[in-house]
């Protein structure tokens, strides 16, 4: 079985201090994706993707400081994202809190892309009628 050898590659490689850690990391971003998730999707507004808002760019010491450690933060998820992709764990969801989280010129692109996926706007769509709330525009 796939998933045997994977461990017992693993167990022979990393100590056991730091499988339970990625563990334990891999649990609380898989629970931290389910719980934010639906919440953020339901407040997004309706044209949130729909729009295209020219941000102004502030260039003051705090601005700049601010920005550059979201993007350091986004960098670490990404990292952590690209780990998770082989371990248990939300890779590609940790990969896109990232990539939400850089300044990124491609980011809004890529976001409208991943959202116009027919069974991941259905289910979207689902969730904020459920909430009470229309479907997002495109």
């Amino acid at each position: 079985m796939p998933n045997e050898a994977w461990t017992d590659f693993l167990g022979e490689r990393l100590s056991p201090e730091l499988l339970s850690v990625l563990m334990l990391v891999a649990l609380s971003t898989t629970t931290l994706s389910l719980l934010v998730a639906p919440f953020i999707l339901q407040r997004l507004p309706t044209d949130y993707f729909a729009r295209t808002i020219a941000h102004k760019k502030s260039w003051s010491t705090g601005a700049l400081a601010v920005r550059i450690l979201r993007n350091l933060l986004a960098a670490a998820l990404f990292l952590l994202g690209i780990a998770l992709l082989s371990l248990p764990g939300p890779g590609i969801v940790t990969i896109l809190l990232a990539l939400g989280l850089s300044d990124l010129p491609i980011r809004t692109r890529l976001f409208r892309w991943v959202m116009q996926r027919p069974k991941l706007r259905r289910t979207v769509d689902r969730l904020r009628v459920r909430a009470g709330k229309k479907p997002l525009e495109f």
